[in-house]
């Protein structure tokens, strides 16, 4: 399962009030776009940023400061993301037999474990 969603902190109303409704729009627009490429591995808000050349130079300094933002949620959700996946290796690990039908956590469904 991917990344299905971002953040965006209230203490980013700072870099959001000054600017106009379009810059706002536009600097959205590539932090949505960015949040997408970096859920999939590629992490250089450059690259994105400059898809968006009617950002002012303003709207790009606020574009950056919420990039790292993302940039740092997005590397906590893979970890996080790693470590429940090893969790629930280690747990198929230890109750898997070969033709035993075992109840599963997820929605109570019985998994078949037999290989």
């Amino acid at each position: 399962m991917g990344k299905k969603s971002i953040v965006l902190y209230f203490d980013a109303c700072a870099c959001l009030k000054p600017l106009p409704a379009e810059q706002r729009g536009e600097r959205f627009t590539a932090l949505v776009e960015y949040a997408q490429a970096a859920a999939k591995g590629s992490m250089e808000p450059d690259s994105v940023r400059e898809r968006y050349p009617a950002m002012t130079l303003e709207t790009r300094m606020a574009f950056s400061f919420i990039a790292d933002t993302i940039r740092r949620d997005t590397e906590k959700w893979r970890e996080k993301h790693e470590r429940y996946r090893q969790a629930a290796q280690q747990r198929a690990d230890r109750t898997r037999t070969p033709g035993k039908r075992i109840q599963g956590n997820r929605e109570d469904a019985w998994k078949y474990m037999g290989e």
